[in-house]
């Protein structure tokens, strides 16, 4: 039975968004269409609230967020793992608990025949998080801050619940919220609890190719469960199907290592047989399936997804989808304007990022290479980190030699709008620096341009057609309460309330209200003057 705490897939509709964030409602929307999806419920942020009340830390931990040097790297690290540490002291009261353990209880419900037992299962537990419009691009990186697989048993869930709690106070997110200027208040969080599926291959599947080619799904595969995590990691098989024929356009099978496995109710890394490293992941009934998949959830939703999915023996289930793209970007306005040329192509690979772009190659093998990188760059590397970030935001390309459609590059040159080419396998041994290339994201080609006369591109120029929240405005002035006051950025503040009952008690009030008007005037003037000497 659902409570505030806890909600069931099937019991969720869009208006319980503000209770269990995007992601949780999108997979409810899942569930609803009757698409499969893995079993389970959500943590509502009422919890969340509620755990924070109850321990009294809202005031304790915005105290030491507001004394973090963010300068001081020890200060910060110190103050963030006393967070941590106050979440994880705190008690969850039984009847939240007892509420838990029902809901987590009927996940392990099964029945053969007339027959009825119950199990304890193993779940896949993520954060969804609660945010405003403006915010969902940045609730999504939070989200990445916790989860885990495998996970059995009440105690370890409610570990595991705690973690995703203490995840909105990580290092990474109070930096990224000092750093765009955003209030820790803003959001909140909601816990997904759903069943885990071991599953003989993973991946995630972009209902189309790109924004201009709408008639190709794209499919990536790798052995084993946790494919979002892996394809961040290694090369998967990647396929492009055509929707409507759904005969195979492109296809580039990857040879893989390992894989992830249960062991003992843990995660591990098993080593592949020589067989299974170059063996394609998915046969001819599996691409139709998901390309089946694709097509009716693109419906359901009404824009193109990105999809994350498993297969378990035959089964496919879905574990999350999400918008593809978050502008509509005009296609005569993202291309360069390049001089008529002939031009050789070099490698082809996987188009991650659309656009095309000319510039010198800088390959990159180690951390010193990065310092080569200059405006006119393009970065070519066997496969880019988080050390690159700014390094990329200055090139006007990247090519890499392994990767995926949600690899580092992808993700990074994607946000940034340039082209990127991953899985070419061979770039960073084929090209070398100093040679003048053209990467064209859309088309998923590098090419040798020796002796042309490069073009410039004025990235901060393009025009794109963007969704409302991705405009640039400036920060709405608030009204905010007068304890709150210590919390905010005083530039953002409109006014201070001072709501009554906060400054009277109830016995109080019925002796103000019989009061003359210009005593009771003066009596909570000095009330609020002491509650400001207070702050």
């Amino acid at each position: 039975m659902d409570t505030k705490n806890i909600i069931s897939f099937k019991n969720l509709t869009g208006l319980d968004e503000k209770l269990v964030g995007r992601k949780a409602t999108r997979i409810a929307e899942l569930a609803n269409a009757r698409i499969p999806v893995p079993r389970g419920f959500v943590i509502t942020n009422t919890a969340y609230f509620d755990f924070l009340q109850k321990n009294n830390l809202k005031e304790e931990i915005y105290e030491i967020i507001k004394n973090i040097n963010f300068k001081d790297p020890l200060d910060f690290k110190e103050k963030t793992d006393i967070i941590r540490h106050t979440i994880f002291s705190g008690k969850i009261t039984e009847d939240f608990k007892n509420e838990l353990a029902k809901a987590y209880a009927k996940l392990g419900e099964r029945s053969i025949g007339w027959l009825n037992s119950k199990n304890n299962e193993f779940v896949a537990i993520r954060s969804s998080i609660i945010s405003t419009e403006k915010n969902k691009e940045l609730a999504k990186e939070i989200e990445e801050e916790a989860g885990n697989l495998n996970i059995k048993g009440l105690d370890l869930i409610i570990g595991n619940v705690k973690e995703c709690w203490a995840s909105l106070f990580s290092k990474d997110v109070l930096l990224m919220l000092k750093d765009k200027q955003l209030n820790i208040n803003d959001f909140s969080v909601a816990v997904i609890v759903q069943q885990m599926v071991i599953a003989k291959t993973s991946g995630i599947l972009l209902t189309s190719k790109n924004q201009n080619e709408r008639n190709n799904c794209v499919i990536e595969a790798v052995y084993g469960f946790g494919g979002r995590l892996l394809l961040k990691e290694m090369t998967p098989d990647h396929y492009e199907i055509n929707k409507k024929a759904g005969t195979i356009i492109n296809k580039q099978p990857a040879i893989q290592e390992w894989q992830y496995v249960r062991v003992v109710g843990a995660t591990k890394k098993q080593e592949l047989s020589k067989k299974e490293k170059e063996q394609e992941k998915l046969d001819k009934l599996a691409l139709k399936d998901l390309t089946t998949l694709a097509k009716k959830i693109e419906t359901c939703f009404g824009v193109p997804q990105k999809i994350e999915w498993v297969i378990k023996k035959k089964d496919i289930f879905v574990l999350n989808t999400e918008p593809l793209y978050k502008n509509n970007i005009k296609k005569e306005e993202y291309q360069q304007k390049i001089s008529g040329f002939k031009s050789d192509v070099l490698l082809r690979g996987v188009s991650a990022s659309n656009g095309i772009a000319n510039g010198l190659a800088v390959v990159v093998n180690n951390s010193s290479d990065l310092l080569k990188v200059t405006e006119n760059s393009i970065i070519v590397t066997e496969m880019t980190n988080i050390e690159m970030n700014n390094y990329i935001k200055k090139a006007r390309a990247v090519v890499t030699d392994k990767g995926s459609a949600i690899c580092h590059a992808a993700v990074v040159c994607q946000k940034l709008h340039k082209p990127c080419v991953v899985n070419t396998k061979t770039a960073s041994k084929e090209i070398n620096t100093g040679a003048t290339i053209q990467v064209n994201g859309n088309k998923a080609e590098v090419c040798s341009v020796d002796g042309v006369k490069l073009v410039d591109v004025d990235y901060k120029k393009l025009k794109y057609e963007a969704s409302e929240e991705e405009e640039e405005e400036k920060p709405k002035k608030k009204k905010v309460l007068f304890s709150d006051i210590c919390y905010e950025d005083i530039s953002n503040i409109e006014s201070i309330e001072f709501p009554i009952n906060k400054l009277f008690t109830d016995k109080e009030l019925e002796d103000l209200i019989k009061l003359e008007k210009k005593e009771m005037i003066e009596i909570i003037k000095n009330r609020i003057v002491e509650n400001i000497k207070k702050i």
